[in-house]
């Protein structure tokens, strides 16, 4: 991971009633450029919750986004800096997407 990637966790329930930690499927990578990515809204909060589960997501999140590490125990801070996180990144892949047609223009 590197700087300005963003955590991304999936979950998936199973109905078997399995234990918590296997009904988790975790995903940490950075988030594709494709636009319509842009347009699926995660849940911070949920996010924020997987993390404090999870050592290895901790031990990522702290490596690769100190700020939001930072904010793991603040609901309120982390969802907003994660927000502006997310704002940021659609703006830049506007900007790109701009830049792409007046390139091909």
């Amino acid at each position: 991971m590197k700087d300005d990637d963003m955590v991304v966790v999936h979950t998936a329930g199973n109905s078997q009633g399995s234990s918590s930690r296997q009904q988790q499927q975790q995903a940490v990578a950075p988030q594709p450029q494709q636009p319509h990515r842009s347009q699926v809204e995660l849940d911070p909060e949920m996010i924020r919750l997987q993390v404090l589960g999870d050592p290895q997501l901790q031990t990522q999140l702290r490596e690769s986004n100190p700020e939001l590490w930072d904010a793991r125990n603040d609901s309120e801070k982390f969802n907003e800096i994660f927000k502006e996180m997310q704002r940021q990144k659609r703006e830049a892949e506007m900007e790109k997407q701009r830049e792409i047609v007046c390139l091909c223009s």
